[in-house]
C-alpha cells in the first residue's frame, strides 16, 4: 500500500524510489511527522552486479556493484539536502528532509529518519534577507514588522521571509492574503526561529493553526507542500464536508481497537502569562480564571507560561486566555487502531470525525460523539492505522 520516495528538498523533484524492509510514519497537528525507513542493501535490488575486464596484459574478468539508478544509494539519502516521503498510491501522507542516517554492517541495513518539512523551520531564523551581514550591530538592529493583516497571513509573511534568503527557497505553496487588524514587530536581536513565531501566533486566543501539507505535483514528477492557515472566521484546519466516521460499537467493524486516557497533570482554573521585560518591568497577563470551577468544588490550579517576544497587554491576555481554555479540564485522548483502507492519506490532522460510542466503555456515556483527529501512524505493512483523537463534543 505504501511507498518510499526520496528526492531533493529544495527543488521537491523526486529522484528514487526505494525497496524498503520496513517504514514506519506519522503526522500530528501543530507539528512535524516523522518518517523512518529501513533500506535493505544487500537485497538483490542493490547488488546487481556487471562485468568488466581489467587492462591488458591481465585480462582479468570481475564483476561489481552496477551503476544503475538505486546504486549509489549515500547520496541519494544524503541529510538535509534530500527529502524523504511515504505514498500511499498518488496521496503523499508526510515529506520533509532526511536529518539522520545509520549503517549497519551485521544487518546489511541502512537506516533513515526524516521530518515533517516544518522542522525545517526549527532551523531558519527569522530575519530579513536585507541585512548587511558584514556590518556589526546589523542584525540586531534589523526588526521585520508587519500590521493591517489576519493572524494567519502574518503566518505566511514569516515564512515567506524565510524564503526570500539565498539556499532558502522550498517548493512550498502559499495561502492568499487576508486582511485583519493584527500587528507584529520581531527584533533581529531575538535571532527567533520562525518555528517559534508560529507556534507563538497559533497560541494566542484565536490563533491559526498552520500545516504543511505534502502533495504531487501536477506532473506527477515532484513533490510540492501546500501551506494552510487557519482564517480569522475559522482558525482551525480541517477538512470541508462531512465529518469521517466510525462506529466502535460495530462487532465487524473497522475499529480493532479502541482506549480513552484521561490526563489532569496540565489542569488550571487561573492562568497567567509572562511577556517581555525584567524585573518590576516585566509584562504580566490579567488573570484568565474559571471562577465557576472553583464554585463546584475544584481546587484552584494555577499555571504561567512565558512568550518573551511579547510586547502588548491584549497579546499577553490572549494568552492567557488561550491556556486556560485548553487546559480549564482534563486532556481526554481516545486512541482507535482501524484498518487502511483507501481513505489513509485523504484525512488529515485536525479533521472532524463523527464516531458512536457503544456500552463497553465506563469512562464515556453511549451515544455519538463528534472529535478531531489529533495524530496518525502506521507501517509498512502492516494492514491498520493509529488514530489519536481529542474529543470535544457529544453530539447525542
Amino acid at each position: 500500500m505504501y511507498s518510499i520516495i526520496l528526492g531533493e528538498l529544495r527543488t521537491g523533484r523526486r529522484l528514487v524510489a526505494v525497496p524498503v524492509a520496513a517504514a514506519d510514519w506519522s503526522i500530528s497537528a501543530g507539528g512535524a511527522g516523522s518518517i523512518s525507513a529501513s533500506i535493505p542493501l544487500t537485497a538483490a535490488e542493490f547488488q546487481r552486479l556487471e562485468r568488466t575486464v581489467s587492462p591488458a596484459p591481465a585480462g582479468v574478468v570481475r564483476w561489481r556493484p552496477g551503476r544503475g539508478q538505486r546504486s549509489d544509494i549515500r547520496v541519494a539519502t544524503e541529510p538535509t539536502r534530500v527529502f524523504m516521503a511515504v505514498v500511499a498510491g498518488e496521496r503523499v501522507i508526510e515529506a520533509g528532509p532526511v536529518w539522520q542516517r545509520s549503517m549497519d554492517r551485521a544487518s546489511g541495513r541502512l537506516e533513515v529518519r526524516a521530518t515533517g518539512l516544518r522542522a525545517a523551520f526549527d532551523h531558519r531564523l527569522l530575519l530579513s534577507h536585507q541585512i548587511a551581514w558584514g556590518t556589526a550591530g546589523a542584525v540586531a538592529s534589523s526588526s521585520l514588522s508587519w500590521s493591517g493583516l489576519s493572524l494567519g497571513t502574518i503566518a505566511k509573511r514569516l515564512v515567506q521571509a524565510a524564503l526570500a534568503h539565498t539556499g532558502g527557497d522550498l517548493p512550498i505553496v502559499l495561502p492568499p492574503d487576508e486582511a485583519g487588524g493584527h500587528e507584529r514587530t520581531y527584533p533581529g536581536s531575538d535571532l527567533a526561529t520562525v518555528e517559534q513565531r508560529l507556534r507563538e501566533l497559533s497560541e494566542v486566543q484565536g490563533g491559526p493553526e498552520v500545516a504543511f501539507d505534502p502533495r504531487m505535483t501536477a506532473d506527477r514528477m515532484g513533490i510540492e507542500w501546500v501551506m494552510r492557515v487557519g482564517t480569522a472566521a475559522d482558525p482551525t484546519l480541517h477538512q470541508a464536508g462531512i465529518d469521517w466516521a466510525l462506529d466502535t460499537s460495530a462487532p465487524r467493524g473497522s475499529v480493532a481497537d479502541f482506549s480513552v486516557t484521561e490526563d489532569a497533570s496540565s489542569a488550571a482554573v487561573r492562568a497567567f502569562a509572562k511577556g517581555s521585560g525584567t524585573d518590576e518591568a516585566t509584562l504580566i497577563s490579567r488573570p484568565a480564571t474559571r471562577p465557576d470551577l472553583i464554585a463546584a468544588g475544584y481546587p484552584l490550579l494555577e499555571s504561567a507560561r512565558s512568550y518573551s517576544s511579547v510586547i502588548e497587554q491584549a497579546t499577553i491576555d490572549g494568552h492567557a486566555a488561550a491556556d486556560l481554555e485548553g487546559n480549564d479540564r482534563p486532556w481526554q485522548t481516545w486512541s482507535l487502531r482501524v484498518h487502511a483502507d483507501e481513505r489513509v492519506g485523504q484525512y488529515r490532522p485536525g479533521d472532524w470525525w463523527s464516531i458512536r460510542v457503544g456500552e463497553d466503555m465506563v469512562l464515556l456515556d453511549p451515544g455519538m460523539y463528534r472529535t478531531r483527529l489529533a495524530s496518525m501512524k502506521g507501517s509498512v505493512g502492516s494492514a491498520f492505522v493509529d488514530l489519536s483523537m481529542v474529543p470535544t463534543e457529544v453530539a447525542g
